[in-house]
């Protein structure tokens, strides 16, 4: 699958998944010589493994390089503005960003996720302190099943600015690997029974 421009949707599967005899016989023969013999040198071979994991971080100047460049393209290119906006982007889920979050998703209940979390990023271990120097900016709340109303604790965890926006590529992918890693933590069980919440009514009569 592709965005408007072209570009292969990461995550995504290819046109030619799981398909068999596609190619013929003389083609896959080009396509086995071009590789034949070819050596990659050990940075090379590092640069793909790097590509290959989602946990990846890029560098504080690799993603300061990036961002003026995305900036300066958003300046200046119309088209890529209005590709980038609502139905247009790739990433486009529906509205979802736009629901209301649950009632109980409040600052105090975020703090709480926070200090559970010792305040830093579970995914890169970046800290608060290092975040509000950066991007003046408190570690932000993922909910690992990317459901709003779902308000259980083990759900939720700490993460950095950059590393929560990679959570909306390949959104099966991270579901799988936030609940094995809470699991592990010991915050979510196997299995959740939920009660229903009372509330008191008091009515002015």
């Amino acid at each position: 699958m592709r965005d408007f421009k072209g570009r292969f949707i990461k995550g995504s599967e290819p046109w030619n998944y799981g398909q068999k005899g596609i190619y013929s016989k003389d083609t896959l023969s080009k396509m086995r010589n071009v590789k034949l013999g070819r050596k990659l040198t050990d940075e090379h071979k590092a640069a793909l493994s790097r590509a290959h994991d989602p946990t990846y971080t890029h560098s504080k100047e690799t993603r300061k390089l990036l961002s003026e460049r995305a900036k300066e393209q958003w300046a200046n290119n119309k088209k890529y503005r209005s590709g980038m906006i609502g139905e247009n982007h790739p990433n486009w889920n529906g509205g979802e960003s736009r629901r209301d979050y649950s009632l109980w998703f409040k600052e105090g209940f975020k703090n709480k996720i926070r200090k559970r979390d010792r305040y830093r990023c579970q995914l890169c271990g970046k800290s608060q302190k290092d975040e509000l120097y950066d991007i003046n900016q408190r570690l932000t709340i993922h909910h690992i099943r990317f459901n709003k109303k779902d308000i259980f604790h083990g759900y939720f965890i700490t993460l950095c600015c950059s590393c929560n926006a990679k959570m909306n590529y390949n959104r099966s992918y991270w579901r799988k690997f936030w609940k094995s890693f809470m699991r592990k933590k010991g915050y979510l069980p196997k299995f959740i029974v939920r009660t229903p919440i009372k509330r008191e009514v008091h009515l002015n009569i």
